[in-house]
């Protein structure tokens, strides 16, 4: 039999009620898997939209003509253009509008500004840097209990001309600047109030750049600014049970049953009893198979071996004394002995008897053995005569 076959009976009959409380513990944990998988659902908390809205502001704008020409006649107005002309029409109007919606309803007051800004900027080092600035509230105005989808319109105009003028004055005055005149419309709201039946306070800033060149002038980034939001609710939900938990569980408790049925019976027929020789030469042989570099098989004479003698406890124990020495370990298979000479002294460790494996003659059956009597009595009468 293999001699770690051997060792692991021999464990699993020592510790074998471990063993059965072991099994009965996979078995019980496969069965409790295995009942909660398939006679409930499990539970999880999801997020849903409870409620959104959404706002939108944009800004339109337009110019009347000043001063009629072959191509505008006096008195038109031209809205939302891409360019407009400078000295024909020198007087923009515009409007901010803004609206929202919200799907659990909503009743906000809003405060709306609208102011112009003048400036001198510059690029330096990658950061922009601005000389001068000056600042104009061409409109601020209040709007309470607006309601979803109602549009609120926050009017406003400029002359481009007194725009020109003012920056070309501000430039004389500080000796000229090394920056590009910049004009740009800001516009700030605030909304307060309730939406989707929660309070809210929420400030927004949108900036609208005014590009004046030598004969026209233009809107840039007019919107629309659009600003969304979601209100998340939770609530438990059904989900399911992964393919591991599925199959492992009735696997679990396939295992514990099975394994405690098998040492159970493995008990009972006495399978895991396993003798005292037959234990000592498995371990032996393991571990001589461990340290079978330091072993040598050789024959010791009796008149090669030291007086003084020492008995060691076990094949790793000598192999200790070998390395220690520099020798190595001698096994002399008819002395049934592992030694190490060293310094006229003899460590010796008796190896244990191999059990016999030999199985014994059966004894001969009752036909057989009349048959054996019948020859044997013939044979002596023969003799006789």
């Amino acid at each position: 039999m293999d001699n770690d076959r051997l060792l692991v009976k021999h464990r699993v009959g020592k510790y074998f009620w471990i063993v059965v409380l072991l099994c009965v513990g996979i078995a019980l944990v496969g069965g409790y898997f295995t009942v909660t998988t398939y006679t409930s659902s499990p539970t999880e908390i999801e997020q849903f939209e409870e409620a959104s809205w959404s706002s939108t502001t944009s800004l339109s704008h337009q110019a009347t003509v000043m001063k009629g020409t072959d191509l505008y006649e006096q008195g038109s107005v031209l809205r939302n253009q891409r360019s407009y002309f400078t000295q024909v029409m020198p007087i923009t109007n515009g409007s901010l509008e803004y609206s929202y919606l919200a799907t659990g309803g909503g009743n906000v007051d809003i405060e709306t500004t609208v102011t112009l800004v003048l400036r001198s900027t510059a690029e330096e080092d990658g950061e922009a840097v601005t000389y001068w600035e000056t600042q104009e509230q061409l409109k601020s105005v209040s709007h309470q209990s607006v309601e979803p989808s109602e549009t609120i319109t926050v009017p406003f105009g400029m002359n481009i001309s007194a725009l020109v003028d003012n920056a070309e004055q501000i430039d004389n005055q500080l000796g000229g600047s090394p920056g590009t005149t910049e004009v740009a419309l800001v516009s700030e709201l605030s909304v307060a109030g309730e939406r989707n039946g929660k309070e809210t306070s929420e400030t927004y800033s949108y900036e609208t750049r005014l590009d004046i060149g030598s004969s026209v002038y233009q809107y840039t980034d007019v919107g629309p600014f659009e600003e969304s939001g979601q209100q998340l609710g939770q609530r438990v939900g059904e989900s399911e049970y992964s393919p591991l938990r599925t199959t492992g569980g009735p696997l679990l408790a396939l295992i514990g049953i099975s394994g405690l049925v098998v040492v159970s019976i493995s008990h009972y027929r006495e399978t895991f009893e396993v003798s005292e020789q037959a234990l000592a030469w498995a371990e032996y042989s393991n571990t001589y198979d461990e340290y079978s570099e330091w072993i040598s098989e050789g024959r010791v004479t009796d008149d090669s071996i030291p007086s003084s003698t020492v008995e060691v406890a076990s094949v790793k124990d000598l192999v200790d004394v070998a390395v220690d020495s520099d020798r190595r370990v001698i096994h002399d298979a008819e002395r049934q002995e592992c030694l190490v000479i060293d310094d006229g002294t003899a460590y010796v460790y008796s190896t244990p008897p191999e059990p016999q494996t030999d199985r014994p003659e059966e004894p001969l059956s009752t036909a057989e053995s009349d048959e054996s009597a019948a020859s044997d009595d013939e044979a002596t009468s023969q003799e006789a005569k």
